[in-house]
């Protein structure tokens, strides 16, 4: 028998309060509360911590039995009703094996740790803080305080992955932040950028980011070389949050001398959809500017489309995972889906991680004409990117067709 404390976490609670009121999610607490109560013994114990937060304490807890691991999550998932609206509950879980003899302070702290990661994790994510979770946030606040000297040592630079048409050519490029460590090696964008987002550091690296990208334009330029159509930024929701995108292009453009119709910028679906008024202001400033807009990851966030109606956006990139699944029926009628949209509304199509000619001829065929993906070309450092430009006037041999 041992002791459990769970931390349980609604997820975007504030929408429910937004769209409800205070009073009725108030109800919904009263009702997700009973629901706990009714899976706990007598000697176990329910507290509120906040808002959207509570603490389950769980005494003579029988870790054998699989059961009682699942109960609080099988009771708590089950739909609501406020009135006659039924609203369907996510939730994250942190919990800590509580036996040992320990701080209240210490334990909460552990609890909140292993509540964190599973918010990073996503909807309906439980995890349980144990030595490898341990480590892990270890590894990740030593990271975290790495940023601001990594930043000025240099240890940041950018790679360039062409776009381009279906003869190979080179159309265009992203531009992907990199992260070289001195003595560690290369860190994986997948560790780095959400760890910069969640220690507030994103704003700065994304400033950076911007201010590079138009000096390797420049530095383009000095070379007596162009990039053929535009490099492309992408851009993480809390610079959009934070109100400086504007800000920091204009400084980067001024100080290289480049001309906004030679940048693009790319948000994600949840970048744009968030803080909608003052996503919409920003990019209609920078449309009026001449820099393009893209909407990178289509398909795997929000289901409404009311977004590409209401922003000015100019560039639909249709996601790998949807460009994986050509090969099955549905695959390929969501990928046709995907480009008749983008074609009603008179943007550019682009299809992301593009690996083989088996996915580049279906998407030929569906009329997509802009590619990207190792196919064509990984992620390049700046040299090999401009090797690659001096060959843009041939045909990638992979890309050509019998």
């Amino acid at each position: 028998m041992g002791r459990l404390l769970i931390l349980l976490h609604i997820h975007d609670f504030r929408a429910i309060q937004r769209t409800f009121g205070n009073h009725q999610a108030d109800e919904l607490l009263r009702q997700l509360s009973d629901r706990v109560r009714s899976t706990l013994s007598p000697q176990d114990l329910l507290a509120r911590l906040q808002d959207c937060t509570f603490c389950v304490v769980r005494n003579d807890f029988d870790q054998t039995q699989p059961s009682e691991n699942q109960n609080i999550n099988s009771v708590i998932t089950r739909p609501y009703f406020i009135g006659s609206h039924r609203i369907d509950l996510s939730f994250h879980l942190g919990i800590i094996d509580a036996s040992l003899p320990d701080t209240a302070e210490n334990a909460l702290y552990r609890a909140d740790l292993a509540l964190q990661d599973a918010i990073t994790k996503g909807p309906n994510k439980a995890v349980f803080f144990d030595d490898v979770l341990a480590e892990q946030i270890e590894r990740d606040r030593s990271l975290q305080e790495a940023f601001p000297k990594a930043l000025a040592a240099g240890e940041f630079s950018l790679h360039f992955q062409p776009k381009v048409d279906a003869a190979g050519r080179c159309i265009g490029a992203e531009a992907l932040l990199r992260w070289q460590r001195e003595k560690e090696g290369l860190v994986s964008p997948a560790i780095f950028i959400p760890l910069a987002e969640r220690s507030g550091f994103m704003p700065e690296l994304g400033a950076w980011v911007i201010a590079e990208a138009c000096r390797f334009l420049e530095r383009l330029k000095q070379q007596g070389k162009t990039l053929p159509g535009r490099l492309s930024i992408n851009v993480s929701p809390w610079q959009l949050r934070e109100g400086t995108l504007v800000a920091n292009l204009n400084t980067a453009l001024s100080d290289s001398g480049v001309a906004p119709s030679q940048l693009e910028v790319e948000l994600t679906e949840t970048a744009l959809v968030e803080s909608f008024e003052q996503v919409r202001d920003q990019l209609a400033t920078l449309r009026e500017q001449g820099i393009t807009i893209a909407v990178d990851d289509f398909g795997t966030g929000y289901s409404s489309l009311a977004y590409l109606q209401h922003l000015p956006l100019d560039v639909l990139k249709i996601d790998k995972q949807f460009v994986d699944n050509l090969n099955t029926t549905k695959g390929r009628q969501l990928v046709e889906a995907i480009i008749d949209i983008g074609e009603a509304l008179t943007m550019t199509v682009v299809a992301e991680g593009v690996e083989s000619a088996d996915q580049l001829e279906p998407l030929r065929a569906l009329g997509c004409e802009c590619f990207q993906g190792y196919y064509f070309s990984k992620p390049l450092p700046e040299a090999a990117f401009v090797e690659r430009l001096a060959r843009n006037s041939e045909p990638s041999p992979s890309a050509t067709t019998s």
